[in-house]
């Protein structure tokens, strides 16, 4: 298993841990919004990419990051969580990179920018604290009532 796989897995993991009770709203809109970037990050392993026979072009790819980019935005603006601004400080480097491609002034570290699994792992990391702090506050309040 490589990085990128298994840091995929880890970014399904845990939006899929969303889907519990123990979460919010808030770390719901983030698994949504995260869910974006890592359908390109399936799409970019050999086996998926292979059987699909789909590539995504750079101008699908930067609107699909923008759009996680500006959900997870309002989701850091909505509520007073430090976690969506995280992911979306994870969010602004892939849209930066995907800009620099299509505007062409990329250098030679621009496929490092572009790879989808370190800032899914970092989205995926803060959703993960996020949804362990809601639910580390939720029993402290049940046991002190």
């Amino acid at each position: 298993m490589t990085l990128q796989s298994a840091t995929l897995l880890l970014a399904l993991l845990v939006a899929l841990l969303s889907l519990f009770p123990i979460a919010g709203w808030t770390e719901r809109i983030c698994a949504a919004a995260m869910l974006l970037p890592l359908a390109l990050g399936l799409n970019d392993l050999e086996p998926v990419s292979a059987s699909l026979g789909f590539e995504p072009s750079l101008l699908l790819r930067a609107t699909m990051e923008l759009a996680c980019l500006l959900g997870l935005l309002h989701a850091a603006f909505a509520s007073d969580r430090w976690f969506p601004l995280v992911m979306s400080a994870a969010a602004l480097i892939g849209v930066v990179a995907r800009a620099l491609a299509f505007s062409g002034l990329g250098g030679a570290q621009l496929p490092l920018l572009q790879m989808s699994a370190l800032p899914l792992l970092v989205m995926a990391i803060a959703l993960g604290g996020g949804i362990a702090t809601q639910a580390v506050a939720r029993s402290l309040s049940n046991a002190s009532a």
